[in-house]
Formats: structure tokens, C-alpha cells, sequence
């Protein structure tokens, strides 16, 4: 039996949630017999059962929100907030405060249900260090999801920079008090190996499709009938949309009978005051009207975007373990991803997909090229090596892989 902590419903500190992972996870684990209990941060408490687990929602408010829901505190932190706000560092503190406070109240949920449920082990994300203050006697993992500071740098929060500085070294001393960390990066874990002076395990996350049942509508509508080529995930500068925007309108050029088709939540761009998608709108110019966005959509809508597609463009300036690319090569779709990158870990380069240079809107634009051009009998092979590759990711593999290390973890620490 696991604890599975999940990360936060809301998220004032941009804080990525991942939980995609934590559910198939969990459905993987109930697959093969085990019991996982999951803890998420919520506006209520509540313990709910959801598709047969059992799902613990703990209420949590920042400082803020808890004093000024109380109007005797509340008078008085304002006054002492405007006369020291200057001349302290609680600017600088509070989203520390905040996430400290985040992973308290998770652990003492945790705890509390521990004392008439026996938990084997508890399985924490690493982001936010939810495992700050995780109990002492139940042995704990941590997944690494990303780097905090590596996100940053590539544009993928937009916070002040010593408020990510600070939630890594936070996220760093929560990765200090488990018993083991791992994560699906190569990549990723040899940058934590150095910063942290840990061994990180690399197990790769399983892949578990959503649905067989599709909803065709969305794409009916659209796309039916077109050639088009798709990127799918947030729209923003992390994931590479400025390089495609630089070269879009060359691509469109080149191939009139075309689209371009882009599905995801939209972000700013590195101009001010402009989306992603006004931003490769304008790129586009005369071009525009073959620039097609949807925005964030469920798998069973998504998926047929996927499968009519010719060629899936993900240039991520920075990406772990992708399920973008995971997700496509599953359903035999040639991929672009980027080098330096986890696409590096899942595309054989011109065998199951292509690699391009991060932040290089030509080499982009001549592999599309290259990739278009090439016979269909040779796209053909590339696309089954694409999902040949996605095979080993079979949670009946990884899962009983990673269940393994967990008994190796608590193995140690009895």
C-alpha cells in the first residue's frame, strides 16, 4: 500500500503540476494488485473514492487567505505588513511560507490516516517539496518532474528569479529527508546528481492511453480532409513556440496545400503584452488563416489530431521525459524533438523520429523539409519504430520495475 501526494488544485507559486503521471500511476498500481491512497491539495477536505482509490483532498490556505478569513487578525497584519513590509524579507519569504505550510498540512493528512491505514511507502513529486516535512517512520521516494532552475531559465514561470532560486534550495533539503529519489531523465537526473550529491535512479514513466473511445467531433470540424502538422502542449516560450513562430511562414510558403495546427493552453510571449498565438499569428502573415488553435483539450479529442496528422513538432527549449512525444510516437506519428533534451532518451534520430538544435528556427524548418520529402515507405518505418520504442514503456514493465525499487527502499530503511 503507497501514499501517493499529488501536487496542489491551485497553484500561486506556478508550481507545474503533473498529474497525468500520478494518475496512471495510481490506476497502474491498482492494476497489479496494490492499494495506493493519493493526498492532493485542495479548497475543502474531503476523502472521495475515485475509480476505486481512495483520494484524500486537504484543505489548504496560504497565510494570507487564513488571516484574512479571521477579521481579528486581520487589521492588525495589515498595519504591521505596511510598516515592515520595507524593511523585511517577507516578500522574498512568502512563497517559502506558503509551500512549507502546503507540505505541513499534506503530511499531517498523511499521518493521521496512517495510524489506522499501514503505509509501505509514500511516493512524493519533487516539485514544491511537498516532502519538507514527510513522517520519519514511513520510508519515502521522490520523482524528479523537472528542474525548477532550468525552467526558469527558458522561460517556462516568469517569476522574479530569487523566488526560484529559493524553491529549488527548498525542493533540494526536501529531497534530502527521502530515502530515495529517481526519475524518467537521464538527462534531468545527472543535473540533480550534481546539484544535489544524490544517486538518482532513472526509471521511465509509464505509458497508459487514455481512451479507445474517441470524440471525432472537434476534429470533423476542423480539420477533415487538410494536411496539416501539429504541436500539441502549453503554447509558450519553454516549449519552443517562439521557434516556431520564426519559422512558420517560410514552412506555409513552401507548402500551400498545408496547416499548421497548434492545441494547448496559451502563455505570453517574449513581447509584451502578446499571447504565443498573436505572436505566430503575425509571423504568419498572409498566412494566417492556415494557422489553426485549439485550445487545452481532453485525450479523446486530442487524439484524433494526433492520428490525421503528418508530422508532430515539438522543438521544447528544455523537456524531461515528454509525454507530448510519448504520446505521438505511441500512435506511429513522426516526431521533431529537440537534442540535449528527453526526446534524446525516446528518438533513435532519423530511425524513430528526428532531433533538431534547441532554439534553431532553420534546422527546424529544414527537417520538416526532410521529413515531408521522404518516401512513404521509409516515413512508414520510421513511424513503426516510433511505436516500437513506446512499447517498453508498458506499465506492466515499468510499473513492476518501479514497485521493485520501492521494495528495495523499504528494505534500507527497516
Amino acid at each position: 500500500r503507497s501514499a501517493c501526494s499529488a501536487r496542489s488544485l491551485r497553484d500561486p507559486w506556478r508550481v507545474r503540476r503533473y498529474a497525468n503521471y500520478n494518475y496512471r500511476l495510481a490506476k497502474s498500481l491498482l492494476k497489479l494488485g496494490h492499494q495506493p491512497v493519493i493526498f492532493v491539495s485542495s479548497n475543502k477536505n474531503e476523502s472521495i473514492i475515485y475509480e476505486g482509490m481512495e483520494v484524500n483532498r486537504v484543505l489548504y490556505e496560504g497565510y494570507d487567505e487564513w488571516i484574512y478569513r479571521n477579521k481579528y487578525l486581520c487589521d492588525g497584519y495589515r498595519l504591521l505588513k505596511k510598516l515592515f513590509y520595507k524593511r523585511t524579507n517577507w516578500k522574498r519569504n512568502a512563497s517559502i511560507l506558503h509551500l512549507k505550510a502546503q507540505s505541513k498540512r499534506i503530511n499531517k493528512r498523511i499521518w493521521a490516516v496512517s495510524r489506522h491505514l499501514k503505509f509501505d511507502m509514500i511516493h512524493y513529486p519533487h516539485l514544491g517539496g511537498l516532502a519538507y516535512y514527510k513522517p520519519q517512520n514511513i520510508p519515502a521516494v521522490a520523482r524528479i518532474s523537472s528542474s525548477t532552475s532550468l525552467c526558469q531559465k527558458f522561460g517556462g514561470y516568469g517569476a522574479p528569479d530569487y523566488e526560484i532560486r529559493r524553491q529549488e534550495n527548498f525542493e533540494f533539503k526536501a529531497l534530502r529527508r527521502v530515502n530515495g529519489v529517481f526519475g524518467p531523465s537521464v538527462q534531468i537526473a545527472k543535473t540533480f546528481e550534481k546539484s544535489l550529491g544524490l544517486k538518482v535512479k532513472i526509471i521511465e514513466s509509464p505509458f497508459v492511453e487514455e481512451s479507445k473511445d474517441l470524440d471525432q467531433i472537434p476534429y470533423l470540424n476542423s480539420m477533415q480532409g487538410k494536411r496539416y502538422l501539429l504541436f500539441f502542449g502549453t503554447i509558450g516560450l519553454i516549449k519552443g513556440a517562439g521557434t516556431i513562430a520564426l519559422m512558420i511562414r517560410d514552412f506555409l510558403e513552401k507548402y500551400p496545400d498545408y496547416y499548421f495546427v497548434l492545441i494547448g493552453k496559451v502563455q505570453e510571449s517574449s513581447v509584451p503584452n502578446v499571447s504565443m498565438i498573436q505572436h505566430i499569428l503575425e509571423m504568419a502573415g498572409s498566412h494566417a488563416h492556415r494557422v489553426v488553435h485549439h485550445d487545452k483539450m481532453e485525450h479523446t479529442k486530442l487524439y484524433p489530431f494526433i492520428l490525421n496528422s503528418d508530422l508532430v513538432v515539438l522543438p521544447s527549449r528544455i523537456d524531461n521525459f515528454p509525454n507530448t512525444c510519448i504520446e505521438a510516437m505511441a500512435h506511429k506519428k513522426m516526431v521533431i524533438g529537440t537534442r540535449g533534451n528527453g526526446f534524446e532518451q525516446l528518438i533513435d534520430d532519423g530511425k524513430s523520429g528526428f532531433l533538431v538544435q534547441v532554439d534553431d528556427p532553420k534546422d527546424l524548418l529544414d527537417t520538416i523539409f526532410l521529413a515531408l520529402s521522404l518516401p512513404k515507405d521509409d516515413q512508414q518505418k520510421i513511424e513503426e519504430m516510433a511505436e516500437k520504442r513506446i512499447q517498453s514503456l508498458r506499465p506492466e514493465k515499468v510499473i513492476v520495475e518501479l514497485v521493485e525499487y520501492y521494495r528495495i527502499i523499504i528494505k534500507g530503511a527497516g
